[in-house]
């Protein structure tokens, strides 16, 4: 039995609101619904390129509130918070990205591709996304961030360990803490 979580585009063209919240179809693509997403905004900022400023801006206004009610309302139909499918987020942060453009196919192009490089720049090292680059990529930053911090006059210190792994302490307060904690003394 398949649930709709499964299914998200069973009724894509029977619901208005998983119309919408899939990207008028565009997000039951099998492979990049995002991508496919942003595609499906190209049109769209076609018709509302040439408003006024002010029309387009609240045309991407009113796009963004509408759309938290109406993928909210699209998950909890899929039971799913954040599924793949739902790429009304696509359309409307294409448009955010389009806001300063100049007219022409040129820099329709070159938003479509920035907004994709943004939204998910490990594509660019590996096209698969692949869970292990990141996890590498995750790494080396946090890895060559806590070397800097280092060499800047910072230290982590293991006794006072949070959500992100360490608290960094200033070289001034790092002897004064090791020598007060006694459960956790410095070799």
């Amino acid at each position: 039995m398949t649930t709709s979580a499964e299914r998200p585009c069973a009724r894509v063209f029977r619901d208005p609101v998983h119309f919408i919240a899939l990207g008028f179809g565009s997000g039951c693509a099998p492979k990049a619904p995002g991508t496919f997403g942003t595609l499906a905004a190209i049109p769209l900022y076609l018709l509302a390129q040439p408003l006024p400023l002010w029309a387009y801006l609240s045309l991407t206004v009113a796009g963004f509130a509408l759309g938290v009610w109406i993928c909210d309302r699209a998950a909890r139909d899929l039971g799913v918070h954040d599924h793949p499918a739902i790429v009304w987020d696509e359309v409307v942060g294409y448009f955010v990205t389009m806001i300063a453009a100049p007219p022409g196919w040129l820099w329709i192009v070159i938003g479509f591709a920035l907004f994709r490089l943004v939204r998910h720049p490990q594509t660019l090292a590996d096209p698969a996304g692949g869970s292990a680059h990141r996890r590498r990529l995750r790494h080396h930053v946090r890895r060559s961030a806590r070397r800097r911090l280092r060499l800047a006059g910072f230290a982590s210190h293991g006794s006072r360990r949070g959500a992100t792994g360490h608290f960094l302490i200033p070289p001034s307060r790092l002897l004064v803490s090791s020598l007060g904690n006694r459960r956790n003394p410095r070799p």
